[in-house]
């Protein structure tokens, strides 16, 4: 009899904590994303991994978007931002376009405002969303889809 996945995996136990119920084949499935994207199997990364799908379950974590994330947390922590300064840094690091940038602000579920003052926590939940959205070229293709 094959081994299953159903017992006391204390991962799996935080991630459905956070995120609900989900089926052995999904756990299989997330396992496989978190090494896909370079992400080491512990409760802190499970704890992120586990928010972050529950915001945005259908969007896939690359090790690119983790990379930027890392420079963005090492230069930028304790740091807050005014809406357009978060924009403008936004710009500058990826091909996204204007309403892309408001989207992500409303995927990380804030409003964007130009003057307001964003905490880094804030800003991070932004730029992670920012981070992993594709752009579109102009023949109505995604140039993200090979950067994985």
């Amino acid at each position: 009899m094959p081994k299953t996945i159903t017992g006391n995996d204390p991962y799996r136990k935080k991630f459905q904590e956070i995120y609900g119920n989900i089926r052995n084949s999904q756990w299989i499935n997330i396992r496989t994303e978190l090494r896909s994207a370079g992400l080491i199997l512990d409760m802190k990364t499970v704890e992120f991994f586990a928010n972050f799908k529950k915001l945005q379950p259908r969007t896939i974590l690359t090790k690119k978007a983790l990379k930027k994330l890392d420079a963005f947390t090492v230069k930028y922590s304790f740091t807050d931002f005014t809406g357009s300064d978060l924009s403008t840094l936004i710009r500058s690091t990826t091909n996204l376009s204007n309403s892309a940038i408001y989207k992500s602000f409303y995927k990380a579920q804030l409003s964007f405002s130009k003057d307001r003052l964003y905490s880094f926590d804030e800003a991070y939940r932004v730029v992670t969303f920012a981070y992993t959205m594709c752009p579109k070229s102009g023949q109505g293709e995604t140039r993200c889809s090979a950067s994985k």
